[in-house]
């Protein structure tokens, strides 16, 4: 009865459809609903640990358009970032909420961390070590990404690890994970020895064996970049 935030999260709108909304929830300004937030995750994930030290961290919160109150934009789950990160990770904290989980949101924040790397022109990784939900998602996250630039996007007959990182933000060691759990690594001999190439054939099999739908999850249309004070419809 008490609570202000009823109708929306106390942030800046970023991402915005008919069904979907994301908002930016800076933990400096919001103390209270950032630990709320935290504390929160606490109840489902082991590993949290910043509850109460929010002041470094946005919040991106995920929201649907409530069943119950017209006009109202419900929580569905959400991610926290440094706002200064020395490694550049571009994800701490993810939760889908109970009541939303299987329905793809843990896609979909994942893609939301790499759309605000990049938006920062920072190649972007989140914290380690991951958990393991957060391998099973991140694998399958960074798999796809990486095969639809390989099969649908780059136009390059030869193509280096660097290459798929500056076109994806995906940081270079996790764009090896994805190569290798796609089994698309294979080992040549040439005269300075022994290299790796990558197989797009193996990539396509990939696709094909895991039913793995290459398309974005987000419409980046509908993305907007943060700058205080005002918010500009990103260019990409």
């Amino acid at each position: 009865k008490k609570c202000s935030h009823l109708q929306t999260p106390p942030g800046w709108l970023v991402y915005s459809t008919d069904h979907t909304r994301v908002y930016r929830v800076d933990g400096m300004i919001q103390k209270m609903y950032c630990q709320t937030l935290s504390l929160f995750a606490k109840l489902f994930l082991d590993s949290k640990s910043v509850n109460f030290s929010t002041e470094g961290f946005d919040f991106f919160v995920v929201c649907q358009e409530s069943e119950r109150f017209s006009g109202s934009w419900q929580p569905m789950g959400f991610f926290s970032k440094e706002k200064l990160s020395w490694d550049d990770n571009n994800l701490a904290c993810i939760l889908v909420f109970p009541p939303f989980q299987r329905k793809g949101l843990g896609r979909f924040l994942i893609e939301y961390s790499y759309f605000v790397s990049r938006s920062e022109s920072k190649i972007g990784s989140p914290e380690k070590p991951l958990s393991k939900f957060g391998k099973v998602s991140y694998y399958s996250y960074w798999c796809a990404t990486v095969a639809r630039f390989l099969l649908d996007e780059n136009k390059k007959k030869k193509i280096s690890i660097d290459d798929i990182t500056n076109a994806t933000y995906i940081r270079q060691d996790d764009v090896m994970i994805a190569l290798e759990q796609m089994e698309a690594l294979e080992r040549v001999v040439t005269k300075i020895g022994k290299r790796y190439r990558i197989s797009k054939p193996q990539v396509h099999a990939w696709v094909i064996r895991t039913k793995t739908k290459l398309e974005p999850v987000i419409d980046y249309k509908c993305c907007y970049v943060l700058r205080y004070p005002e918010i500009l419809l990103c260019p990409n």
